[in-house]
């Protein structure tokens, strides 16, 4: 986990990245919020870019353990084909498919200030541009948004989830809505002509 650029990755800077290739167009389908109706906590400032892809649901977990009703990720939609961006400098720790999410990609991104690996996941995706044990750069496309798998419903987009190892090493999910590089709720598009603070 220590050979990549950052080995140690402060959570707050973990979304550097849009996840998607930076943003992308001034398309009336852009910049928009739309909160699941079953999501008990939608987020009341969210800020979406107007160039930015429009985000179809945010984090949530159930108040009950009632697995089937938690949202893990954040899921932004747009065109078929649209690339899907490292959202942090990296190593590829899994490329795989399975039926319920489709195509997926897990990056790994060395350990916070406390020594906690985290991870990035990426699902639905309609095309998987790397391999097991590639170096990722920060804003490299990594694949493309797509509609696979069962629980994309046939609907474009891109389910993206921050994580990282608990006790046992068991996966914590985090809300990635939380770790904008500008903020909590604050959308912040790759600009790799920026410098983030990643230590």
């Amino acid at each position: 986990m220590n050979s990549f650029p950052h080995s140690t990755v402060r959570i707050v800077s973990l979304l550097a990245a849009f996840f998607l290739s930076a943003c992308l167009s001034e398309d009336e389908s852009y910049g928009k919020f739309w909160s699941s109706r079953e999501n008990p906590n939608p987020p009341k400032n969210l800020q979406v870019p107007s160039n930015a892809p429009s985000i179809t649901n945010v984090f949530y977990e159930s108040a009950s353990n009632h697995k089937s009703k938690e949202q893990l990720g954040i899921d932004i939609t747009s065109t078929l084909g649209t690339p899907v961006i490292a959202a942090a400098n990296g190593r590829v720790l899994k490329v795989f498919t399975e039926p319920f999410y489709g195509k997926n990609i897990v990056l790994e991104h060395g350990t916070d200030e406390d020594g906690t690996p985290i991870f990035t996941h990426y699902k639905h995706l309609d095309s998987q541009l790397v391999s097991v044990g590639d170096t990722i750069a920060r804003g490299q496309q990594i694949g493309t948004l797509g509609r696979t798998g069962i629980l994309s419903g046939s609907f474009l987009h891109l389910h993206f989830e921050g994580q990282k190892e608990g006790r046992l090493g068991q996966i914590v999910q985090m809300d990635p809505n939380e770790l904008w590089v500008n903020g909590p709720e604050r959308v912040t598009c790759f600009d790799d002509t920026s410098t983030w603070p990643v230590t």
